[in-house]
């Protein structure tokens, strides 16, 4: 399986799986996390339609604009339901 190393995002450097990171509900995520996602929609260059997006929308777009690059190096950062399990 190809792992990924985050070169942008707020998690740069961390290597993560297949999976989503975010894949819990806007609402459970930490405040740090929503103020990040608030941070970016804020900075964001095209706002076009982001008005009518649902939180939730807005998380995967925040985390949709990470850029990455493949590796065999080993996961350091799990999901977020696996680090509140």
């Amino acid at each position: 399986m190809t792992n990924y190393l985050l070169i942008t995002g707020c998690f740069e450097g961390e290597i993560v799986g297949e999976k989503q990171i975010l894949d819990v509900l806007y609402s459970d995520l930490d405040t740090d996390l929503q103020k990040w996602i608030q941070d970016y929609v804020k900075d964001a260059t095209s706002m076009d339609g982001f008005e009518f997006l649902t939180p939730d929308d807005l998380k995967e777009a925040y985390e949709d604009s990470w850029q990455f690059k493949e590796t065999d190096k080993p996961v350091t950062l799990k999901p977020v339901s696996e680090q509140i399990a």
